[in-house]
């Protein structure tokens, strides 16, 4: 009890700030005179605490930005190689088809001179779906491919001349010889 004396007399000789619409019995008290210097330190302390904890989270935040960013600008370059890998892949395989393209060209060219030069006279077709038979009638059979399916040379095919016979003319045709009707080619 003596020290409550005490506690109050201290207290009672302390200045009491005037600060308006603060009831005075607040300052009176000794909670928060004789700690107030406590509080101080106590709230300031809280406050740094509080900016290095902001401070921490900005920094982590901007920390995961940039690795996101850079993810995405990684996994963006992998794609675009990708692509240009694809590209580069699609253009060579037009070209090796390109190349092939243009020696089986050359090869039918040199066939075909070959062909022409061997015989002076070819047989050109100039109907559609131009029979080829076995014989030198209609009623000799139609000669077939492999599969069953009709040989009938196309429009303006020249066939090798292996002679006649009447109204029919004896040809080679993709290594088969038959007879084609006067009346669907002509001799050239």
């Amino acid at each position: 009890m003596e020290e409550n004396n005490i506690e109050n007399k201290i207290n009672a000789n302390k200045p009491v700030p005037d600060i308006p619409n603060v009831p005075d019995h607040v300052y009176e008290s000794s909670e928060y005179h004789d700690g107030d210097a406590a509080f101080e330190i106590k709230d300031r302390t809280y406050l740094i605490v509080a900016g290095c904890i902001i401070a921490a989270l900005l920094f982590v935040y901007i920390y995961i930005q940039i690795k996101v960013k850079l993810f995405e600008d990684s996994i963006q370059d992998k794609a675009n190689d990708a692509i240009e890998l694809a590209q580069k892949e699609a253009a060579k395989a037009m070209d090796d088809v390109t190349d092939e393209y243009a020696m089986a060209e050359d090869a039918v060219a040199e066939n075909a001179e070959e062909a022409y030069t061997e015989t002076e006279t070819m047989v050109v077709v100039k109907g559609q779906h131009v029979r080829l038979r076995r014989g030198p009638s209609t009623d000799y059979d139609i000669i077939t491919n492999s599969y069953g399916y009709p040989l009938y040379p196309p429009k303006g095919a020249k066939l090798k001349y292996l002679g006649e016979d009447g109204d029919f003319y004896y040809v080679e045709y993709k290594g088969e010889e038959g007879y084609i009707s006067k009346d669907f080619c002509y001799l050239e």
